[in-house]
């Protein structure tokens, strides 16, 4: 069996249905059983709970579906292997957890029933009269998370099932039960049922009973001693679900990721056709985010030029220069409006392919790029800007921490020790630019509350400076040429700024903290609108974002203005178009920020 087939089911089961499985391997009936066979063998015997159970549960139910499409005379052949199989099991079982130890006796019991097909019928006579019962005796009779995991799959809607009684409010007065007599192997099985079915799709329940069950949760949690930390941890992650759900049926946000179809695919296999009419910068770049960042959507360069003073350049990633902006991708990212953060995992608003992979600036990557390039003079400031079309090829991917280190060492190269120089003296520039937008940024972070004002490292304050820079400069610009453009505005009454001002003199006094949480209260929010504003937090005239378009989608909106009205002369009617989309787009944006706002206030769990 080919090693690599193994490996595509491994990564396949965990996200696709039978069916798809089938398709992306493209193996006969005789094939696919006999690959199930081998991964099924592979998982028992490196057995993993945490790694290999979701994919060995799939892998075993498909192992049922796929014999029953075996001619006869295959079946009969095969019966050699399942029974060996089966004893594998049996071995396995003293090497598991006492969950998983019911796991695998269900599973040796399935694959005998493969054998004998006794339970054919159960399985497949699946009606609405039957329906509930057979649900209700898979669930707490049979025990049997793979005969769940079929029924699921046949009829989705089954997770809705109910009589009188929801059957998952059943599921849960079990599991509760089953924690308050400490009966860990039971606990572990209606634990794992639970999230089945919250993390089926057309998982659905009447509010008032949504209710009634996060109330049940929180007073078990408040009155029941003796949990373990575990017990707690499964408990509010039920309690952040449930809550999840809830919210997402008031308001207008999609977590599901977007899937993209054949075509868009393709449109990926095509790279080297999108790259006429760009330049191609040879500049030595770097991009510096978290450890664990896997968007990465800027990257940044500088050198001394001939004349003495410096060019700086910020380096965004470009994903109109891939899909158009009508492309149904980019019209779902325009819906979505912004990746939801606080939420684990981050519901990105671009698919993982594309903002973690095929538009990320990875290292020795080519992509295409919007390229915003500074020239510096010490006397004069800022004396050129120009945006330009490129292709780029990240030449190193740092830390925060890295450049830290570097920064306080010097640099370990004459290089390094030229960059970091010249990107300081770039940053001492931009904080005497920025001296107001300290106070806004660190009230946004609450990083002034207490005695001690927040302080930014040097990576830290670098990126934040230059990105900043670059939403001020592309927006001044834009209102100079008088073209259309998505500002971000904020707007504040003066006497917070004064309040404000006093305590920043004056943080001595503990009841200052509570004061400084009262503005941050009143303090209102910046908004998204063609029409320019300012910005009286960051105090500028002029400001956009347009640094992060694999995670804000006015970035994206903002390219658009790049990619009509700046690298092309646009028609008055292009011009009436842009401005009707920003005004609308704006205008829904602003909403949606609210929305997702509420929504993370309300599946906020209590620590």
């Amino acid at each position: 069996m080919k090693e690599s087939n193994m490996l595509r089911l491994k990564i396949i089961l965990k996200s696709s249905d039978y069916n798809n499985c089938r398709m992306h391997l493209n193996l006969d009936d005789n094939a696919f059983f006999l690959l199930l066979i081998n991964i099924i063998e592979d998982a028992v015997i490196n057995y993993n709970p945490i790694n290999n159970y979701e994919y060995l549960t799939k892998a075993s139910s498909y192992l049922k579906i796929s014999y029953e499409q075996l001619s006869k005379n295959k079946k009969s052949h095969y019966h050699s292997l399942i029974a060996k199989l089966k004893k594998l099991y049996k071995k396995a079982i003293g090497m598991v957890d006492l969950y998983d130890q019911e796991y695998f006796r269900n599973t040796s019991i399935n694959l005998e029933d493969i054998l004998s097909r006794k339970k054919e019928k159960i399985i497949n006579n699946v009606n609405d009269n039957y329906l509930y019962k057979l649900v209700y005796e898979t669930i707490f009779n049979f025990k049997n998370l793979e005969y769940l995991d079929i029924l699921i799959e046949k009829d989705p809607s089954i997770v809705n099932v109910s009589k009188e009684t929801p059957i998952f409010l059943d599921i849960i007065d079990t599991y509760l039960k089953c924690l308050k007599d400490k009966d860990k192997k039971n606990s572990s099985y209606y634990l794992r049922v639970i999230n089945k079915f919250l993390d089926t799709n057309t998982f659905e329940l009447d509010n008032q009973i949504r209710e009634d069950i996060l109330e049940t949760l929180n007073d078990f949690i408040n009155y029941k001693n003796g949990l373990t930390k575990t017990d707690l941890e499964d408990l509010k992650n039920i309690i952040s679900k449930l809550k999840k759900q809830y919210v997402l049926n008031n308001y207008n946000i999609n977590l599901d990721e977007y899937e993209m179809n054949k075509s868009e695919m393709d449109i990926l296999e095509h790279f080297e056709d999108m790259l006429e009419n760009r330049i191609y910068l040879n500049d030595y770049i770097i991009t510096i985010d978290d450890i664990d960042s896997t968007v990465l959507d800027d990257g940044i360069s500088i050198e001394r030029l001939k004349n003495g003073n410096i060019m700086f350049k910020v380096h965004i990633t470009d994903p109109l220069g891939m899909y158009s902006y009508n492309s149904s991708i980019i019209t779902d990212a325009k819906l979505r409006t912004t990746t939801i953060y606080n939420i684990n995992p981050p519901s990105q608003m671009l698919p993982s392919i594309l903002s973690s992979n095929k538009l990320s600036l990875l290292k020795n990557k080519k992509r295409l790029a919007k390229s915003f390039c500074f020239e510096f003079s010490k006397e004069h400031g800022i004396v050129d800007f120009k945006v330009l079309n490129t292709v780029i090829n990240v030449s190193k991917r740092h830390t925060y921490t890295e450049i830290n280190d570097l920064y306080k060492k010097g640099g370990t190269t004459k290089e390094e020790t030229e960059m970091l120089g010249l990107y300081d003296e770039v940053l001492k520039y931009l904080k005497k630019l920025f001296k107001n937008a300290k106070i806004y940024e660190e009230l946004k972070r609450e990083s002034i509350i207490g005695n001690k004002q927040g302080t930014s490292s040097f990576s830290e304050s670098l990126i934040s400076y230059l990105m900043m820079f670059t939403g001020f400069k592309t927006a001044e610009m834009f209102h100079d040429l008088g073209y259309p453009y998505a500002y971000r505005c904020h707007k504040i009454d003066e006497k917070w700024l004064i309040i404000l001002d006093e305590y920043i003199k004056n943080p001595k006094d503990i009841n200052q903290k509570k004061m400084l949480m009262d503005i941050k209260s009143r303090f209102p929010k910046a908004f998204y609108t063609r029409f320019n504003q300012g910005h009286k937090g960051l105090d500028v005239s002029y400001y956009s974002h347009i640094t992060s378009p694999l995670r804000r989608f006015c970035d994206i909106l903002n390219l658009l203005c790049l990619d009509t009205c700046y690298f092309k002369k646009p028609t008055d009617r292009q011009i009436y178009q842009l401005e009707k989309e920003i005004d609308t787009t704006c205008d829904y944006i602003n909403m949606q920020s609210n929305s997702i706002d509420e929504y993370l206030s309300k599946i906020k769990v209590k620590k």
